[in-house]
């Protein structure tokens, strides 16, 4: 992972982090809590449509392999249908 992908990233999570109050560390930490866990599909989900990031790239970022950022993903089409709270997230992100 090259430099300027990895300062997209911490830019997309601390965008998250402002979003939401959750510092940094706990938004990249293993915790799975639910809402924690919907903020980094977030961030998946803007890596991948924004900024075309591969899945193997996303997964490194967050410990995962594709198989996890694939369901992400598919998770977090479903919740954007559902969950007004995630969508307007994923609306910030994608700015």
């Amino acid at each position: 992972m090259t430099a300027s992908t990895l300062t997209v990233a911490n830019e997309l999570i601390e965008r998250a982090g402002l979003a939401t109050g959750i510092p940094h560390s706990r938004i990249c930490s293993r915790n799975k809590t639910t809402r924690l866990v919907r903020i980094r599909w977030a961030i998946i989900r803007a890596l991948r449509v924004r900024h075309v990031w591969t899945l193997v790239e996303i997964g490194d970022l967050f410990g995962f392999d594709h198989s996890s950022v694939i369901h992400a993903l598919n998770r977090s089409a479903s919740l954007m249908r559902k969950d007004k709270w995630f969508a307007a997230l994923c609306k910030t992100l994608a700015k």
